[in-house]
């Protein structure tokens, strides 16, 4: 009896480890929705993303190129890490400093959601 129960143990973990090696993970992607302090949404506002807070304060080593919003005011990092992210917006004059400049932290297998109010 010891044996059997074994047997159908050693079996049950070989399936899970196997389905573990076959679960895909996708890396974290941030959508980016930017309106201005009247609630209208924004077009070709500048976003740069950043890793820590400092660099984002010394507006240096962005995490990756310069995207602008498109006609919805919306725009998408794909490929991101886990973790939160500094955001810099700027639209002429009006920009997003003191206010709305960090995410939470972003999830794996799931497109992350921030809305960024900017104003002059």
């Amino acid at each position: 009896m010891k044996y059997l129960i074994l047997i159908i143990l050693t079996f049950c973990l070989s399936v899970l480890s196997e389905a573990q090696n076959q679960l895909v993970i996708f890396k974290p992607k941030l959508q980016i929705t930017v309106r201005n302090e009247l609630g209208s949404l924004v077009e070709n506002a500048e976003i740069l993303l950043y890793k820590t807070k400092e660099d984002h304060s010394q507006s240096i080593n962005p995490v990756t190129l310069k995207k602008s919003t498109n006609s919805k005011g919306n725009v998408m990092f794909d490929d991101l890490e886990p973790t939160i992210y500094f955001l810099s917006v700027i639209k002429g004059e009006a920009n997003n400093f003191g206010a709305g400049e960090i995410t939470d932290t972003l999830k794996i297998n799931k497109i992350n959601k921030s809305t960024i109010i900017i104003s002059e």
